[in-house]
């Protein structure tokens, strides 16, 4: 379910550069394209296509009826108050409320969501390991750099990351740049650590997934794993807190940068986006 919800996310919150025909024409299809991914990571039977695509169908009717209004809402805040966001500001709606978001949207899903796994062979959960680890190939790529090779090739992932900040905020000066990838820089270290904790994370789903036996189990583990109460509990939730203050403290220093004409710029983009949601609930499934 989470892939369905980013994959209804990129349609049309992400190709902010397509045209609008293009969107609507993604959004128009959005049940097609959330069973193209759902396929794509488990290789489903016809037979498994018809058991899923109307649970999918059921969700994002769910998503446009009661997740989209309270986005546009938020967005036409965000909109509203762009002149210079706060911290409490960039923590709500950057930070807390989409993850509260998508807490409010899976956790009833998880009988369901458990129901999904049952139906899956022993081929497809390692087709869907294997793409699963697929997503993480270029960074363990980039964490096993020498320390003499990995400050070029993070600076390219840095300029990467600047490029998805401007397709927001329009170009962001070199005075402005340089103080951009000072703030995001890593050491080789803090970057491997990080990324041995994603792979760890990972691994230790795939194991539990191939282990349980029962529906009930599967909705405890899946319970656990979201709200980070799992074998590595605490660790995770002091690891979490963490992430969450640096997110803050990111948006938070991008917000201090921004020129008059940067936020105008996102503004426009917040309203565009508040149109497409808007298209989206008049799609019929």
């Amino acid at each position: 379910m989470k892939r369905l919800m980013i994959t209804i996310a990129v349609l049309m919150l992400g190709n902010i550069g397509c045209t609008d025909f293009v969107k609507n024409s993604a959004m128009e299809n959005a049940d097609w394209l959330a069973m193209y991914k759902i396929d794509e990571y488990f290789d489903l039977t016809d037979d498994q296509d018809e058991i899923v695509k109307p649970f999918i169908i059921q969700e994002i009717k769910t998503i446009q009826k009661v997740l989209i209004p309270v986005l546009i809402k938020e967005l036409a805040e965000v909109s509203a108050n762009s002149d210079k966001l706060s911290r409490e500001e960039l923590d709500k709606y950057f930070v807390s409320q989409p993850k509260q978001h998508w807490m409010d949207f899976i956790m009833p899903k998880l009988p369901m969501i458990a129901d999904f796994f049952e139906l899956l062979t022993a081929k497809q959960l390692e087709h869907f390991d294997k793409v699963y680890a697929e997503q993480f190939e270029d960074r363990w790529e980039l964490a096993n750099e020498s320390e003499d090779d990995f400050p070029d090739e993070f600076r390219d992932l840095q300029e990467e990351r600047l490029e998805k900040l401007e397709q927001w905020y329009g170009p962001f000066d070199e005075e402005q740049q340089k103080v951009i990838f000072v703030k995001t820089k890593q050491s080789l270290a803090e970057y491997k650590e990080e990324t041995l904790r994603y792979k760890a994370r990972r691994e230790l789903f795939m194991q539990r997934t191939r282990e349980i036996k029962t529906k009930e189990e599967r909705v405890v583990f899946l319970k656990e794993w979201i709200t980070l109460r799992n074998k590595q509990g605490e660790e995770e939730d002091a690891k979490a807190t963490k992430t969450r203050s640096r997110s803050i403290d990111f948006w938070v220093f991008i917000e201090g940068l921004l020129t008059a004409k940067q936020r105008k710029k996102r503004q426009e983009k917040i309203n565009k986006i508040i149109t497409d949601l808007k298209y989206f609930q008049t799609v019929k499934y």
